[in-house]
């Protein structure tokens, strides 16, 4: 049950719960803070750490609520599914929000495998500007240099084609009636 007058804000595929541990320790103020997570070995540190308020285990693919949110973050999500998952899922989203949406994801396609031996961490689709602009989100596209800094950054663009790695966060605000 969530208190009367607390803000909801739902972090979609949190993963290791790097946002909602951001948003435990610097938001003050009143909030019900929801995670949605697949992966049981994530879940289970989640729990242990207890970041979130409510935590959901379920496949972000076939994910559908009746509630609605204020804010609903999905960062670092897109690129683990299909186009056409994607956009289904970004339908749900929008439909569950009253304020607004955070997105984040890699501009285009990056290479990544499975981590932590989890498959559903592997980037299978390319993300763009217009996929997010053509939607009524504003976008800014931000670069990040690409790790470890001490190699040259000849080095890096050798290994990686460019020294930095390009991230669309992509915002859109409601005012349901």
């Amino acid at each position: 049950m969530i208190p009367e007058g607390h803000f909801t804000i739902l972090d979609i595929a949190c993963g290791f719960g790097d946002w909602g541990h951001l948003i435990k320790t610097r938001k003050n103020g009143s909030y019900h803070l929801t995670g949605v997570e697949i992966w049981t070995p994530y879940l289970e540190r989640l729990k242990r750490l207890k970041i979130y308020d409510e935590l959901i285990e379920a496949d972000v693919r076939y994910y559908e609520t009746s509630r609605k949110y204020d804010i609903i973050i999905a960062c670092e999500l897109l690129e683990h599914l299909k186009r056409e998952e994607g956009f289904k899922l970004l339908d749900t989203l929008e439909s569950a929000c009253d304020l607004r949406i955070i997105i984040s994801t890699p501009h285009g396609l990056t290479d990544q495998s499975a981590l932590d031996e989890n498959d559903f961490q592997r980037h299978i689709s390319a993300w763009f500007r217009e996929d997010f602009k053509n939607r009524g989100y504003k976008i800014k596209v931000i670069r990040q240099p690409l790790r470890p800094k001490r190699l040259p950054k000849r080095i890096i663009r050798a290994i990686f084609g460019k020294p930095y790695a390009e991230f669309i966060i992509a915002h859109k605000d409601f005012q349901h009636e």
